[in-house]
Formats: C-alpha cells, structure tokens, sequence
C-alpha cells in the first residue's frame, strides 16, 4: 500500500461511468471507520491502481519494482501520474472530506501495480457489472473505449464480458446519437429501447428533429418504444420513398430524361440510397416521385393501354370533356380533350374504355379505321290498321258465397253496445273457420278499440299478412271463415 496525493490520481482510462452518487454518505461512513482503521483513513479495501508516465502518443506503464527506489521513486518521476483501477466512488469520497478541511484525507491509499489495458478494462467492467445504476449511455462508452485501445472487435468483446454480439451493436449505435439525445438517455427521460427505434430518424439527410418532437402530445413525456415507432415510420415513409416497391427497377441505370426537374440521375449508386427500415429507400423524394410519375406516363401506362386495345374493339376517336385514361390514368385536364379513343367495354351497355393521345402514340397502336356511314333507306310507309280483336273477358273463378257468420252471443253483444262500461276490459279479435280454434289472426285491445282491431284483423287476412299463411297470399274468397270475439 502507498499513499499517493488524490492531485496525482487519475480515472482509469476505461471507466465509462461520469456521475457518482451518494458521495457526502460514503464519507461521512469513512470518518465513522477511520478510529477503527486509522492507516487507510476508514477504508476497509485498497483500491487497485497502475503508475503511467508520459509515452508519445499514449501514457507508459512503469514497474516500480523496476525503479530505483521503489513506489517513491516511481512517482518522483517527472510527469508520472497514478490511474485508478477500481475505487472511484472512494476517491471522490476523499477529495470531498480534503475540501471540508480534514487534512489526512489529501492522500489516497492505493495498490499500485503493472496492469495492462487489457487487465484495466476487464477491472472497470466487472466494478461497473456489479453496480445497476450505470447508464446505457456509459456502458456503450466503455465498450467504445475497450474497443479502440484494444482492437477488439465486436465479437471478442463481447466474448470476453458475456454479451451478444447484437447486445455490443446496439448499444454502440446509441453513441451514433446527437448528444442533446444521449443526455436524456443518460439521465432516464428516454429508455434505452425508445432512444434505439429513433436512430433512423437521424439518417435522413434535412430531417430536423427536436426534444419535443420526440414527446408524446397529450402526456408531454417522451414516447415509449411502440409510440416511437409509429412516429418513426410515419416521418420516414414522408421524408423517403421505398426503392423495393417500386413500379421500376431501381438497379437498372433508367433515366427519364436528365433535363426534367428534379430528376438527378439512376438510382443504381445514387448517394440518396440507404438502407432505413430494414428497405432500401430514397431521400431525395424529389427525384423518386418524379420517376414514378414519369416511368408510369412512359412505361407502365403505354404497355396497359396497349392490353386495354387488344380487349375491346371497336376503337373510335373522340374528344371527351372528361375522360381518365384506362393506361397512366390521367385525365383529359392533364393532356387535353384531343385525340381521345374510345372503345365500348364488353358486358357493359355504357361503359367505355378510353385511351389518351400519348399513351395510345407510345404504345405504337394503329390509328382506328373511320366509322362507316350507314346508308339511307327510304322511310317506312304508315303501318296497316291492326284488325279490330274483341276482347273476352277473363273467366271468373267460381266460388261459394261465404256463410254468414253467426250472431254473437247475447251477452256478448249486450257489452259491445253498452261499451261506456266495458272500457276497461280487453276483447280478443281472430279470423279462421268456424269451430277450429282461435283463428290464424290474433289481436288484443279494450271495446273503444275494436272497430279498429276489426278492420285490421280484415286487412291483415285479405293481403295475406296472417300468421300461419305460408305462401304470403290472399286468402281465397268465399271460404268459411269468421269473426271471432273472446272476452279475456
């Protein structure tokens, strides 16, 4: 153990983490412990470390039990400077009690020995592994850091500390991150997963993104991950077109034509394609609207038109005031109300196929014969008087007259005519043979109701609305059917 001064101590080069909590508590229990230790100042482990001197480009690991002298001698050396291992909590712990004035604070005791950075880096990592509270943010700059002093690659990383290799890639893409998004990362405003489904918004070139664009609208937090990606699409699928959907082939060096605005060249090595979404898709949504629009008034509308015209014959000219074309689906606003064709659809009395001038002379179709002109013939003469038919009247059906319904029944007819009395009771109306039942027609009223149950019991049974008729027609007249009365 040596005591080192803390403005001699560094942080090891590969410690990721930047903030250190509970400080004033860690210190406060050192004093409680230096009575207990005295001779390491209330620490109950020292803390590892390696003494570097200034070597070109990077620092020079010295051996002090290859110096003169030892440890002393070591750190007399002109520029020689102490890197913690593990311990940083501690130091700070130190340095915050040296600054209340406890003057045996101003040196920390430490162990100093020749670690390589590969040893350095696996001490930092494993310190870190056990502590929850390290950021995603820091944990990507220590791998970042191991990474470039090492030369190890992201397999071997991750090999060597326990990790996936797409564990190691995604949290190296959140340093790719503007730093305004890395801190709010850092901080926990945005998790680590939100942060990694926003990383496409930052590929597309002219794209400013803001912290409130990143917000939800109505909580005024930052979105979760399932929120972010919505966001994400809808901005990309705006800002970008998708290469693979395509209606021409964007591998193939097809230009339009380089005059036209907007268009800048093919899209085969075209620095405005990147992969974004998992699809190969363009930024410059300029150039690959206006190839869209182009490849289909140039390829694609002239060879639909030209199966349209093999479809339906005969094809005439015309001069619609509004057509759209069945080939690039233009309208006659777009390219005109001349030199229009027109073929009459099969299977349909008015529908027509028509074909603008530009895609049927793309298309090489041939131009459609004229229509023959019908020759006259001479008018009809007046038509001869029919011979006068008189016309029998249709046979009637013979029916039986209906039988007369019997008379109600006394009592029964008493109540009908003295109905001021009667209102409250109910009377059932049914229409059916006499002596089979209730009837096929059912109603319910009071006596004030039953001129009106009547009449429509009649209608219901004439149109052939009862209940019971199954072929839904009238009944046939002259059958022995009544009106029948049920007090209930």
């Amino acid at each position: 153990m040596f005591r080192v001064p803390i403005g001699q101590i560094d942080d090891s080069p590969f410690q990721a983490r930047a903030t250190y909590d509970g400080i004033p508590d860690l210190a406060a229990s050192l004093l409680d412990l230096a009575e207990t230790v005295p001779e390491t100042s209330g620490l109950l482990q020292i803390p590892p470390a390696r003494l570097v001197t200034p070597g070109g480009a990077s620092w020079k690991v010295v051996d002090p039990g290859q110096v003169e002298n030892g440890t002393a001698g070591a750190l007399a050396i002109p520029g020689a400077r102490v890197q913690l291992a593990a311990g940083h909590r501690r130091l700070r712990a130190f340095r915050y009690l040296a600054a209340a004035g406890h003057g045996e604070y101003n040196t920390f005791p430490v162990e100093i020995e020749p670690f390589t950075d590969e040893q350095m880096a696996n001490i930092a990592h494993a310190e870190n592994a056990q502590r929850e509270d390290l950021s995603p943010i820091e944990e990507a700059i220590a791998l970042q850091k191991a990474m470039d002093a090492l030369g190890w690659t992201q397999a071997q990383i991750g090999k060597r500390w326990g990790l996936t290799q797409a564990g190691v890639s995604n949290k190296l893409r959140l340093l790719t991150l503007p730093q305004w998004v890395q801190d709010v990362v850092h901080t926990g405003e945005l998790s680590e997963k939100s942060a990694r489904t926003a990383l496409p918004l930052w590929q597309i070139p002219g794209v400013n993104i803001r912290p409130h664009s990143l917000k939800h609208n109505t909580r005024g937090d930052y979105m979760k991950a399932a929120e972010m990606r919505d966001y994400v699409r809808g901005v990309v699928n705006a800002q970008t077109g998708a290469l693979n959907r395509a209606e021409w082939e964007p591998r193939d060096e097809w230009v339009p034509d380089p005059s036209i605005a907007d268009v800048v060249g093919a899209c085969g090595d075209c620095p405005h394609r990147l992969s974004v979404l998992r699809q190969v898709r363009c930024t410059n949504k300029k150039c690959y609207n206006a190839k869209e629009r182009l490849h289909k008034e140039q390829v694609a509308g002239p060879a639909k038109a030209r199966e349209v015209y093999d479809r339906a014959v005969p094809w005439t000219a015309e001069a619609p005031s509004w057509a759209v074309c069945h080939g690039c689906g233009r309208s006659s606003r777009d390219v005109g109300q001349d030199g229009w064709r027109q073929a009459p659809q099969r299977g349909s009395t008015y529908g027509r196929y028509r074909i603008c001038p530009q895609c049927w002379e793309l298309a090489g179709l041939p131009e459609p014969a004229p229509a023959e002109t019908p020759e006259e013939t001479p008018a009809p003469g007046p038509a001869p008087r029919p011979a006068t038919v008189v016309a029998t009247p249709p046979k009637m059906r013979k029916t039986e007259p209906p039988a007369p319904p019997p008379p109600p029944a006394d009592v029964l007819t008493a109540r009908i005519l003295a109905g001021d009395a009667l209102d409250a009771r109910r009377v059932l109306v049914a229409i059916g043979p006499d002596g089979q039942g209730p009837g096929r027609h059912i109603g319910t009223g009071t006596y004030s109701e039953l001129p009106g149950l009547i009449t429509q019991a009649l209608a219901d049974y004439f149109q052939g609305n009862e209940p019971g008729n199954d072929n839904g027609k009238p009944a046939p007249i002259g059958t022995a059917e009544q009106i029948i009365l049920m007090e209930v």
